[in-house]
C-alpha cells in the first residue's frame, strides 16, 4: 500500500467498558512509498493504539499519542517475520497502557531498521512496565531521547528497553532519562540487567549480545 496519510484526529475504544478485541489502527497489509501517520491520539482500544503487522517499507509515523489500551500503544511486527525498511517513528506520548508502549516484534529480515525518537511515557500503575519490548528481532534498532517515569514505590520491575525472544538486535540507546524505573535494559535472553541508576546519565549506550559500550 503507498502514498496513504492518515492524520489529525482522534480515537477512543471502550476497552473499559467491556469490549475484548481490536486495535484502533491496524495496517493488516504492507506499508509502502508515502504512507505516514501522524497527529493521533488514541486511547482504550482492548488490543493496541496503532498496530502495523505486515511490515513496511519505508515507515513514517510521528506525534502519536497512545493511552491506556490493553496491550501496546505502537506494536510494529507479528508473529510472522515480514520486512521492514527504514522505520522512523518520532515524538511518541503514552500512559498505562497494558504490556508497554513499543512493541518490536519479529523484524528479522535483511535490511530491517528501526529509528525511534523521542519516546517519552510514565506509568502510574502496573501497567506499562516497559517503554520498549523488542521480542525475536534481529536488526539494529536506534533509540534517541527515550523517557520513563514510574511510581514509587512500585510493586512490579519496569524497563527502559526489555528484549525477550530467541534473538538479539544491535540496540543504540542515546540521552536516556527516568525516574521510578529498574533497569535501562533488561534482557531476558542473555540473562543480564543494566540497572537504571548505572547508565541513566550516559550520553550513548550500545548493546548486542549481552555486550555492552557506554559514553557519558
Amino acid at each position: 500500500m503507498h502514498w496513504t496519510r492518515l492524520a489529525n484526529f482522534r480515537l477512543e475504544g471502550n476497552f473499559s467498558a467491556g469490549d475484548a478485541i481490536g486495535s484502533g489502527i491496524k495496517y493488516s497489509t504492507g506499508m509502502g512509498e508515502g504512507c505516514v501517520i501522524e497527529r493521533v491520539f488514541i486511547k482504550n482500544f482492548p488490543e493496541n493504539g496503532v498496530w502495523i503487522a505486515d511490515g513496511a517499507v519505508p515507515l513514517k509515523l510521528r506525534d502519536l499519542h497512545l493511552f491506556q489500551n490493553g496491550q501496546y500503544g505502537l506494536k510494529l511486527g507479528n508473529v510472522t517475520a515480514r520486512q521492514w525498511s527504514t522505520c522512523h517513528v518520532e515524538t511518541v506520548s503514552g500512559d498505562d497502557n497494558g504490556v508497554g508502549l513499543i512493541h518490536l516484534l519479529k523484524i528479522q529480515k535483511l535490511y530491517s531498521t528501526v529509528g525511534l525518537y523521542h519516546i517519552k511515557g510514565e506509568s502510574h500503575t502496573t501497567l506499562q512496565n516497559d517503554l520498549v519490548h523488542i521480542e525475536d528481532c534481529l536488526c539494529p534498532v536506534a533509540i534517541h531521547q527515550p523517557s520513563l517515569s514510574g511510581v514509587i514505590p512500585r510493586s512490579v520491575q519496569k524497563s527502559m528497553v526489555r528484549i525477550t525472544g530467541s534473538m538479539t538486535p544491535r540496540l543504540s540507546l542515546f540521552s536516556t532519562t527516568g525516574n521510578g524505573i529498574d533497569w535501562i535494559v533488561n534482557d531476558a535472553v542473555n540473562a543480564i540487567q543494566i540497572p537504571a541508576g548505572d547508565t541513566a546519565m550516559k550520553i550513548a549506550l550500545f548493546y548486542k549480545d549481552g555486550l555492552l559500550s557506554s559514553w557519558g
